[in-house]
């Protein structure tokens, strides 16, 4: 994974062996709200290793995270194990930091919105203090996320 700091609020992340993108974040520093766009099929591993390099980044920049826009309409394929990663594993240590909300875009692909429904399903059994939703356009996930 190749990661590109564009300025102090966005990140941009490549395959390494491809050079394709798979993930382009931006924090917006006065709603709290952290924006990915996700492209492609990207692995458990190389997810893992992409929030690990997010969470240094808002480190270093001091930045508090309290909400997510997740822009699947460009990404591929399933995605149950990350799911799985997302609500035992990365989830509850920021709902502890006060993150508390994520809208998702929804994708163009069968499989990845099957396991984007199964996240929402998911996150409202185990993650208490935490709401996920689905959106079809960036701009009602938007709102939602600063009512």
């Amino acid at each position: 994974m190749k990661t590109i700091e564009e300025n102090s609020q966005s990140l941009s992340f490549y395959h390494l062996m491809t050079d394709t993108l798979f993930l382009k974040i931006y924090f917006d520093t006065a709603s709290q709200i952290l924006y990915a766009t996700w492209y492609g099929y990207v692995p458990i591993d190389v997810l893992v290793d992409a929030y690990i390099a997010i969470a240094k980044y808002l480190r270093v920049h001091s930045y508090v995270v309290l909400k997510g826009l997740t822009d699947l309409t460009n990404s591929e394929g399933s995605f149950e194990s990350h799911n799985e990663w997302m609500v035992k594993e990365y989830l509850p240590k920021a709902i502890k930091y006060g993150y508390s909300k994520t809208a998702f875009v929804n994708p163009n692909d069968y499989f990845v919105n099957l396991s984007l429904e199964f996240f929402e399903e998911e996150s409202e059994k185990y993650l208490q203090g935490h709401k996920a939703k689905i959106f079809d356009t960036t701009e009602a996930a938007e709102a939602w996320l600063k009512s």
